[in-house]
């Protein structure tokens, strides 16, 4: 009886993701565990480093994986905030933490490179001409967005913000802009429905 307890409580710790250093020396720590089953966080880490040079990983100390009111409160599923990545704990998959982690690390730069990356102007130059596209797309499809969709920049913390809120319905609006853009040649570049790192 103590021994089936044993090998019982042995093989939940074996289950459980449990908190790890990578090579580079960022500490992964989960506060709460990944719901999909089939996604091995170790080997999602040890991807991202084997992608990114490591001093561009300088600027990241932990990656802390759980839910965090932040996701709900500004509609997102990661966010950097001095030195960690707070990463949501519901993935689709590999693929998906993944993209949520590097899009993070690209956040962990703006501070220290800020002025290089965005001091010529051309990512906020095309994130217009972008929105610009998107909102005359809208246009010819019978939503007609606010001049200010198409002109606006907010810039918060390195990031370029367009609100689009409230302007559609947001099942229509997804599938319809999916489904025209993606047939173009419209260099945005639009993702599923779930809500998106910023």
């Amino acid at each position: 009886m103590l021994r089936d307890y044993i090998q019982q409580n042995q093989r939940q710790l074996l289950e459980q993701q449990t908190d790890f250093y990578t090579p580079t020396g960022i500490h992964v720590f989960f506060k709460d565990q990944i719901e999909n089953e089939e996604i091995d966080s170790e080997a999602v880490v040890a991807n991202i480093e084997s992608l990114i040079p490591h001093h561009l990983l300088s600027e990241v100390e932990m990656i802390i994986v759980g839910w965090f009111d932040e996701f709900e409160e500004r509609g997102l599923n990661a966010f950097y905030d001095g030195g960690t990545l707070y990463v949501s704990n519901i993935q689709d998959d590999e693929a998906d933490m993944t993209d949520d982690v590097i899009h993070e690390i690209s956040h962990s730069l703006e501070e220290p490179h800020g002025y290089f990356l965005y001091g010529d102007k051309k990512i906020e130059e095309e994130f217009l001409r972008k929105r610009k596209y998107l909102h005359d797309v809208l246009w010819k499809m019978g939503y007609k967005a606010p001049i200010t969709v198409r002109q606006a920049c907010r810039r918060d913390e390195g990031h370029f913000h367009y609100s689009l809120r409230g302007h559609f319905p947001k099942r229509i609006f997804c599938y319809r802009v999916y489904r025209v853009l993606s047939s173009s040649r419209c260099p945005l570049i639009l993702t599923k429905s779930k809500p998106r790192a910023l």
